[in-house]
């Protein structure tokens, strides 16, 4: 789970390097103040949090502590000499590594050279092998401006490497807006790459710290608005978003989905709360499907149906006897038995451990063409995948009616037989390839691994920031099936049930990974805490506005 602590407007959207820039910009000519105030700014807050972070450690704040702060060129370099200066002033030995390839981009630096002028020491990259080990380091070397595309110098390679070295031995490393290495616009990374334990970041998180694999690099992310008031932000970026008809990611935290918390009256019965079909469950595949059903219930679902092979009957009957399960090669028509099914269900979710039976196809069709709600996973998608021409017009005759988007789980495998023609846009930008797919299918797509994303056709995406790599285990996507299914019968929209889904699947799993052991829980041990993650996520419990509450 990534850690974020806000300082104020935490429901910002994700800022790339445009979008930044265009803040900035802005602000300059609202006040008719220079950037030199807003990088003053930046650097007070980073060295606040350095000061912060040595007293957390139990480091003293004196000459005897080595503070290393290096600089890059630009605005992220300006940033990091504020910070020096401000540290130096505190009685911190520090030393100032001038990252920069070219003297010249350092010529004319008023940051630098009143850095020098007020005697600061500066050692310069050939220097870095004879240096002592620091306490921490200050990372300001790239910036939002790095694009990995362009690949890393030898001389920035050693560099990172020492970094490394140093921060394996003993050193704590706080990034400048974004680890240096990070590309801010897509979190796609450069290795090596420096990997921070803690980043500072500016008015809101960068998409790049959020997104993977950039979120593995970030440590704990602390947000400082500088001196832009949350509702002017928010004006400014709606204006942003406007002009450039695009939508800005927006990161999932429980500020968000504390918003779409189902309505569940104190005196409801199972059959408001929602009657959810799980269609799946073949011969060596029947664990999926009993999790689906149970991450289902445990999400609140009133009424769970669960429509199996023979082979996956009785198992999954014993495994959960909360359901209503069905056995669908007793039927003389498995067909005409799921139809039946169908009907006064709120929700169907099918794939998961379902195999590949000969009425698939035409159910799939059937379920594309009337679900009011529909969850679509595993073998579902790799039958569509398998045969894309016939199901596409279906997905859009769908859309065009004006039904409710399906929700679709792929996993990067699954992603890539659904759409080969994407693996390249997969492998550069995860949030534009789910969103691609997501225009593809008329659907939205929970495209699944570190920093699930969530993308909807018209342009919205989500970032997930829980989540851990125990997850990585077979079941974890089944466990999300069956959570965002049974959120769906209690009425949720599809966009919101599948934000939430993630969000809960994801703060349960930390939970697991908390009370166990991050790489040692399984999937069934996730849904045990399915409760302590509706707790913690402000689901359960009074509202302000409840009767007891008053």
């Amino acid at each position: 789970m990534l850690n974020i602590k806000y300082e104020s407007g935490n429901l910002l959207p994700l800022l790339d390097n445009a979008a930044q820039h265009y803040l900035d910009q802005n602000w300059i000519e609202l006040t008719g103040l220079s950037m030199e105030i807003l990088v003053e700014q930046a650097g007070i807050a980073v060295a606040d949090t350095v000061l912060k972070t040595l007293v957390e450690n139990n480091v003293p704040i004196d000459t005897d502590t080595h503070i290393l702060v290096v600089g890059g060129k630009g605005n992220n370099g300006s940033d990091a000499w504020v910070c020096a200066r401000h540290l130096i002033a505190r009685g911190l030995k520090v030393t100032c590594l001038d990252a920069c390839l070219s003297a010249d981009n350092r010529k004319n630096d008023v940051q630098t050279e009143a850095l020098r002028k007020l005697g600061a020491v500066f050692v310069d990259l050939e220097d870095v092998g004879k240096m002592t080990i620091p306490e921490l380091i200050v990372d300001g070397i790239m910036g939002t401006g790095f694009r990995s595309a362009r690949g890393l110098s030898k001389e920035y390679e050693l560099l990172f490497h020492q970094v490394r070295k140093w921060q394996l031995m003993k050193s704590y490393v706080v990034s400048i807006d974004i680890p240096s290495g990070v590309d801010a616009n897509d979190g796609s990374i450069v290795n090596p790459c420096v990997h921070a334990d803690k980043t500072v970041s500016f008015v809101a998180p960068k998409l790049g710290i959020i997104a993977a694999p950039g979120c593995t690099c970030a440590g704990g992310i602390e947000v400082v608005p500088l001196c832009m008031s949350p509702d002017w932000l928010k004006t400014i970026l709606d204006q942003y978003q406007s002009q450039i008809n695009k939508k800005l990611p927006v990161a999932i935290n429980s500020d968000l989905i504390k918003q779409f918390r189902p309505y569940r009256p104190e005196d409801g019965h199972k059959g408001i709360f929602g009657r959810a079909l799980l269609v799946g469950g073949s011969a060596g595949k029947v664990g999926a499907i009993a999790l689906a059903g149970q991450a289902a219930a445990r999400a609140g679902a009133g009424l769970i149906t669960l429509a199996v092979s023979h082979a996956a009957f009785l198992p999954v009957l014993s495994a959960f006897p909360e359901g209503l399960t069905h056995d669908i090669d007793e039927c003389e028509n498995a067909f005409s038995c799921l139809k039946v099914l169908v009907d006064n269900k709120q929700v169907i979710a099918i794939g998961p451990g379902l195999g590949d039976p000969e009425w698939l196809t035409k159910f799939l069709e059937l379920l594309i063409e009337n679900a009011v709600q529909l969850v679509i996973d595993a073998d579902a998608l790799n039958k569509i995948a398998e045969d894309a021409d016939r199901f596409l017009p279906l997905f859009l005759a769908r859309h065009n009616r004006r039904l409710n988007a399906p929700v679709m789980t792929p996993h990067p495998g699954e992603f890539r037989r659904l759409a080969p023609e994407l693996t390249h846009l997969l492998e550069q930008d995860r949030q534009q390839a789910a969103l691609a797919l997501a225009r593809k299918y008329s659907s939205i797509v929970v495209l699944k691994g570190a920093a699930t994303v969530v993308a909807h056709p018209d342009g919205r995406i989500y970032i997930n920031t829980t989540g851990n790599d125990g997850m990585a285990k077979g079941g974890s996507g089944d466990c999300l099936t069956g959570i965002i299914t049974g959120l769906l019968a209690q009425g949720m929209s599809p966009d919101k049930a599948a934000v939430s889904g993630v969000y809960l699947h994801g703060l349960a799993g930390d939970l697991a990974a908390e009370k166990i052991g991050q790489s040692n829980y399984l999937p069934q041990d996730l849904l045990v805490q399915m409760g302590r993650a509706w707790v913690n996520a402000g689901w359960l419990g009074k509202r302000s506005g409840d009767r007891m509450n008053r």
